[in-house]
């Protein structure tokens, strides 16, 4: 499958000008975001960064068009909200918004899939990929109150926009970037089957100083 840049370029840039929800073409999904109908003063804007995207077309709950990573997020915002949350990286309150971007921009469903799709792309395609998805970072970084990183393990094929994104943050240290730390130091990805977001664990400065 041939990838037409500046088709993806500019379908990207017309979502970001008509303050879309989803920009999404092809086997891409460019970004996601989620905004709530009523806003609140001195409401948060979050902009959290995951590996690959799964199939959801909305910010949202999986029977609202979403997925169970969304889902997650979105119930890790409404927390945020409530009276009493336990906010050791003093993030708590109203949520104005957030964005969810991925590393690795392409919808294959399963982890194995996204690598063998990613490895069959041209090397100058994937390099245009993560060039497009780092220019998105920083664009949506800038205007984010709170970034937070969880896109798991970051080795192997992975390594290139996992070191991409790391020295993007750490180019900013002006920006409040967090993550949850995995055991192997990187940043883990949001938990499903867990009363807690990240099973407890709590949100840090990121990038850690063994982040991979």
């Amino acid at each position: 499958m041939t990838i037409d840049r500046r088709q993806h370029e500019e379908h990207v840039r017309s979502c970001l000008d008509a303050g879309a929800d989803v920009a999404l073409m092809d086997e891409f999904r460019w970004f996601l975001r989620y905004r709530p109908e009523t806003q609140r003063p001195g409401g948060r804007h979050f902009l959290f960064v995951g590996m690959n995207p799964s199939n959801a077309v909305r910010f949202a709950q999986c029977a609202d068009g979403g997925d169970p990573t969304t889902g997650l997020v979105r119930d890790f915002l409404s927390q945020l909200e409530q009276p009493g949350y336990r906010d050791a990286a003093g993030i708590a309150g109203p949520v104005a918004g957030a964005t969810l971007i991925n590393l690795i921009p392409l919808v294959q469903g399963t982890s194995g899939k996204v690598r063998e799709r990613w490895a069959a792309l041209p090397g100058d395609d994937r390099e245009w990929a993560l060039a497009l998805t780092l220019d998105l970072a920083k664009e949506f970084i800038a205007g984010a109150d709170v970034t937070v990183a969880m896109w798991g393990s970051g080795g192997g094929w992975k390594t290139p926009p996992a070191r991409a994104f790391r020295e993007l943050f750490a180019a900013h240290p002006e920006r409040t970037v967090l993550a949850a730390r995995n055991g192997g130091g990187t940043p883990m990805h949001i938990k499903q089957y867990s009363a807690l977001p990240w099973k407890g664990a709590p949100l840090e400065p990121f990038p850690f100083k063994d982040a991979r």
